[in-house]
């Protein structure tokens, strides 16, 4: 095990394993009674795909946000699943990869960076974690997204440009 979160409720606790191969990593979830075996929530995944570090777990409703290249070996996209298994894709206008995320502080949405709408830039999206999605783009057209934040509350985004270093504040939901 190399990364783990007890559930919010108590129950329980997620785990990122190499159960099945080595260095491809899953979700696991599994109960403190131990009388259940562990669940994979990460859902399933082409060969060679991998659970990347750095998850997040939602306080409220037992859902995990995460970074996989569970469709395409290599092209990390932002999946949302619960113990249930049904996995939503987040990252549903990313063209490449998935670079970082962030998680609002009741996760109920996610700020993610990614290869977006313009080819060979990156760019700030936003995501409701328990779809269906269409993920708005919070930075201007021109601009290239170098860092990230939110406000505590969860309700903005705070970007920097890459080149500029100009900061802006923009709503979460577009």
């Amino acid at each position: 095990v190399l990364e783990f979160q007890v559930d919010p409720s108590g129950a329980g606790v997620y785990f990122r394993i190499d159960r099945d191969a080595d260095e491809a990593y899953q979700l696991f979830a599994v109960g403190f009674e131990g009388t259940e075996p562990p669940l994979e929530v990460s859902g399933p995944r082409v060969a060679g795909g991998s659970v990347q570090p750095g998850w997040a777990l939602s306080p409220s409703d037992g859902r995990v946000v995460f970074v996989a290249d569970a469709l395409i070996d290599e092209h990390f996209q932002l999946f949302s699943t619960s113990v249930s298994g049904a996995r939503v894709l987040l990252s549903d206008r990313a063209r490449g990869s998935v670079a970082r995320f962030l998680t609002t502080p009741g996760a109920e949405r996610a700020l993610y960076l990614a290869d977006g709408t313009t080819p060979g830039r990156v760019e700030a999206y936003s995501a409701a974690i328990d779809g269906p999605n269409h993920a708005p783009r919070l930075n201007p057209p021109a601009a290239e997204i170098g860092h990230m934040a939110l406000l505590p509350d969860g309700s903005r985004a705070l970007l920097r440009t890459a080149d500029s270093g100009e900061i802006f504040s923009v709503p979460m939901d577009g």
